[in-house]
């Protein structure tokens, strides 16, 4: 069982208007670098870089404008095999919970943009929408690796619950 706490920057989040299902890994990687890109824009972290080709199809897969609500405070980030909790340091509030099995994508930003996070994930409060954090010191890989640890935990308890399951996987 994985059970890690890790104090990040909570940014924002913007809305994406497709399942992720439907699309191959790069234009899940797009549709996360897009995000950071926006959001990271609209916090005022990055200038808006005006040569920057945007993929009409991705832009059309995301919504007009991002989700700053709450941007910018300190937010505990706890990853299990169960679920993705952002919970705000200063009042307690939970920010966003995820199940782990809403969670379609992890992600890191691109060269001008290493210390920062994303997810794609779904929930009755924001639908779909990939939610951006900033990781300080390099840290993002350390984000999105744990992440991926927790899917793999997940799927081998998934095994070992399952043994005549588990021969399609061995």
């Amino acid at each position: 069982m994985i059970d890690k706490d890790i104090i990040r920057n909570y940014i924002g989040c913007m809305a994406v208007n497709t399942s992720m299902k439907a699309l191959d890994f790069q234009a899940r990687s797009l549709i996360a670098k897009e995000s950071i890109n926006r959001i990271c824009e609209s916090a005022g972290l990055k200038t808006q870089d005006k040569k920057r080709r945007i993929d009409r199809r991705i832009a059309g897969m995301l919504g007009d404008t991002p989700n700053m609500e709450h941007a910018g405070v300190d937010a505990l980030l706890s990853i299990t095999t169960s679920y993705l909790t952002l919970t705000m340091i200063e009042s307690g509030e939970i920010l966003a919970k995820h199940d782990l099995p809403n969670i379609s994508f992890a992600s890191g930003g691109d060269t001008d943009t290493l210390d920062f996070a994303a997810y794609v994930a779904k929930d009755s409060r924001y639908e779909r929408a990939c939610f951006v954090l900033e990781c300080e010191g390099g840290r993002a890989q350390e984000v999105i690796t744990t992440i991926g640890q927790a899917f793999e935990l997940r799927f081998n308890e998934f095994l070992k619950r399952n043994p005549m399951t588990s021969e399609r996987y061995t």
